[in-house]
């Protein structure tokens, strides 16, 4: 993908030039592509600085599987309204010459990472560490951390 992105920025600037500035949701669209990639390599680095702990890996496999797609959605936007036709359809034939691979995560990876959210254990501890949880006297928000320590996994968990 970040091949792909950076054949599709050096056709518009070849193409496009200046113009590309004026296009404003081409050069968006550049963005969210190259803002997509950002997040795959935040959530490969997090995963790797973590020590790859085995109960993570659901997290990090949906972080990437999304930003991959949404990075092929907007990859997609460009395409689609490129001013160049031509130019459009050999960046198309050149960077996904099968076709665009990436899906929206499954359902069933989303019911793993919604169990780890909802056990207690490491997993869950590191991803809501250094979150903001106040207590329910200061902030209502309190209440959803205070709901999870009374559920009956986590008292089971505990003992």
């Amino acid at each position: 993908m970040s091949t792909a992105s950076a054949l599709l920025a050096d056709v518009s600037m070849f193409v496009l030039g200046c113009k590309l500035k004026r296009r404003e949701r081409l050069s968006a669209r550049l963005g969210d592509i190259l803002s997509q990639l950002y997040l795959i390599s935040a959530t490969l680095k997090r995963f790797e600085d973590d020590g790859r702990p085995e109960a993570d890996l659901p997290l990090g496999r949906w972080g990437v599987e999304d930003a991959l797609h949404q990075a092929q959605t907007a990859f997609e936007g460009v395409l689609s309204n490129y001013p160049k036709l031509l130019a459009a359809g050999l960046v198309r034939a050149f960077a996904f010459p099968f076709g665009m691979p990436h899906r929206v995560p499954g359902d069933r990876l989303g019911s793993a990472i919604a169990e780890l959210m909802t056990t207690p254990g490491d997993a869950r501890e590191r991803l809501v560490a250094n979150s903001y949880a106040p207590p329910v006297h200061i902030d209502p928000l309190g209440y959803g951390e205070l709901m999870f320590a009374l559920s009956p996994k986590y008292v089971r968990n505990r003992a």
